[in-house]
């Protein structure tokens, strides 16, 4: 839904952030909550598809076997979901530095559940010059978010964007802008590390020098 913030302020945001609140405490997962070494250093793409699935299920009745059992919003059940989640979405040595690796694993899960997800990928290329331009980009964050679906974001690259971790997945649930002048104020809400962040996502689209992705699924 989009409500008004003020003058000439937009938001668009997922229908219920809430359901990502753990604990009453924590946004979305954490990878740091991976015992395994490994698993905290490469696990910000299968503890951002957790999240995603994790809203997904508690969202449609249709999508419940995607979560194991009924979600308590505790850390500790979240956790024994990630380490689910790995199982197929599995980082490499370079971590999940391609969507496809990111969607073709939640694809593989999701069948295995009998749930079928339907993934929506735009790729941001390395190239500043090859980008198709913001608006094409900023149009599919906020049709992921109007579907009520948080929107994974693959970021390679942060460029000058600040608050951000370059080679690194997070979860949009918001997006911000200027209505009149979006090419100044375009920002996004993301959950990472348990926080909720918000990040100026034009500075980053301009400025990114490895490029990245998004993600949505219905």
């Amino acid at each position: 839904m989009i409500v008004e913030q003020g003058v000439n302020k937009n938001t668009i945001v997922i229908r219920d952030p809430g359901r990502l609140l753990l604990d009453g405490v924590y946004h979305g997962g954490d990878q740091e909550w991976y015992v395994d070494t490994w698993r905290q250093r490469a696990g910000c793409g299968p503890t951002t598809a957790a999240t995603l699935l994790y809203y997904l299920a508690q969202r449609d009745a249709d999508k419940q076997a995607l979560w194991p059992t009924a979600p308590t919003r505790t850390r500790e059940d979240f956790l024994q979901f990630m380490d689910l989640v790995w199982e197929d979405v599995t980082p490499g040595m370079r971590g999940l530095n391609r969507s496809v690796l990111f969607t073709d694993g939640v694809e593989r899960l999701s069948a295995r559940r009998g749930v079928a997800l339907t993934a929506h990928v735009l790729e941001v290329p390395e190239t500043i010059g090859r980008r198709k331009g913001f608006d094409h980009f900023s149009s599919f964050v906020m049709r992921g978010l109007r579907s009520d679906c948080p929107v994974a974001f693959l970021n390679l690259s942060n460029g000058k964007a600040e608050r951000l971790h370059s080679w690194h997945w997070v979860t949009i649930v918001a997006a911000r802008w200027d209505a009149e002048h979006p090419e100044n104020d375009w920002s996004v809400t993301v959950f990472d590390e348990g926080k909720s962040i918000e990040i100026d996502l034009k500075c980053w689209y301009d400025t990114s020098l490895l490029g990245g992705a998004l993600v949505w699924f219905d």
